[in-house]
């Protein structure tokens, strides 16, 4: 005789095939599926916490096939993980295939040729970097085009080019470039026409007013005269600030603000804010992935440039697991399979 599956939760579930009661009372031949919040059953059955509602549907289904209530609840909280990883591109340019909106959160990994050039870019790569930017800086061009091209040819990723006035658009290009960093409506007109719709063009406003409403208007409009012009493969950056001066907040009031409007994804650089805090980077990237996610953001752009930042690539990952799955299913992002608990647990019960 199959057990009867009774979800204990202060209201009725919407979910069809499950008893209710508000009490974790039971008898042989039950499973009992909790709300948080429920104190143990009282009674001979199985059961599980469900923690968060949403999974509810999942859960009965995989109780309903037999499965373990505890390994149900771990399993349905994998299967949102991996559904948030699902999506239709934007676009496509060179493998590069860039969400619209989140989820999920793709992560960009940030490396410059003459502090570790395409080993580094390796390395972040094998953190599970979604992309490289190639990045060049003015008076330090020797080698630029040679390390970006080796990058190409050795990466299992996409390459963006950030050349710093190294080389040009058309170079990149033909280096084996996915993008180019980063243009403005000042400069746009000067990318051959040919070229405007065969790769990935990273937008920046003209200039970075503090006022959020003026720069996602810089972004409308960029996008729009882009897209008259003759682009077609647009990441519009509001470009993030250092935290508290001259601050983070409008870069995501911007993005927030442009997300509602415009269709071209939306990329944050989250170094600016986490290498100009003294703050560990793995809560510090959570936070920041969560809220550039929450402001239309899909691209995160993270390097690791310093010390304290070693590893940032694999933090922004797991984040951005984490976040997408809050997202996916509508909930904060906790007691899913994905964690960035380093230091402290959440107590006796989870080790």
């Amino acid at each position: 005789m199959a057990e009867r599956i009774v979800v204990v939760a202060p209201t009725p579930p919407a979910v069809e095939g499950v008893e209710w009661r508000k009490t974790p009372a039971c008898t042989h031949g039950e499973v009992l599926l909790l709300h948080p919040q429920s104190p143990p059953p009282r009674g001979p059955c199985r059961w599980a916490r469900v923690p968060h509602r949403s999974l509810l549907p999942r859960v009965v289904e995989l109780v309903a096939g037999g499965a373990d209530p505890g390994d149900a609840v771990l399993q349905a909280a994998l299967d949102a993980v991996r559904e948030a990883l699902d999506y239709e591109p934007a676009w496509s340019a060179r493998g590069l295939s860039p969400p619209r909106r989140p989820p999920p959160i793709q992560v960009w990994g940030n490396v410059y040729h003459d502090t570790g050039g395409p080993r580094e870019a390796a390395r972040l790569e094998a953190e599970g970097a979604d992309a490289i930017v190639y990045g060049g800086r003015p008076g330090g061009c020797d080698g630029y085009l040679e390390g970006l091209k080796q990058a190409v040819e050795e990466a299992g990723v996409p390459v963006l080019a950030d050349p710093g006035g190294c080389a040009g658009p058309v170079e990149v290009y033909e280096a084996g470039a996915a993008g180019y960093m980063s243009i403005t409506l000042e400069t746009a007109g000067r990318v051959p026409e040919w070229l405007r719709s065969m790769m990935a063009f990273i937008v920046i406003p003209d200039g970075t007013p503090r006022d959020p409403s003026a720069r996602a208007a810089m972004l409308v409009e960029a996008e729009e005269t882009l897209l008259s012009m003759g682009y077609s493969r647009i990441v519009l950056d509001p470009v993030a600030q250092p935290l508290v001066s001259p601050g983070l907040l409008p870069s995501l009031a911007a993005a927030m603000e442009a997300s509602k409007t415009v269709e071209s994804p939306i990329m944050l650089g989250l170094e600016n804010a986490y290498e100009l805090l003294d703050a560990d980077t793995h809560a510090a990237i959570a936070v920041l992935v969560a809220l550039a996610a929450e402001a239309g953001v899909s691209i995160v752009l993270v390097g690791e440039h310093s010390w304290k930042s070693r590893g940032a690539v694999l933090e922004a990952k797991t984040a951005a697991a984490l976040v997408g799955a809050a997202l996916k299913l509508g909930t904060p992002p906790k007691d899913y399979p994905v964690r960035l608990l380093p230091w402290k647990g959440k107590g006796r019960d989870y080790p």
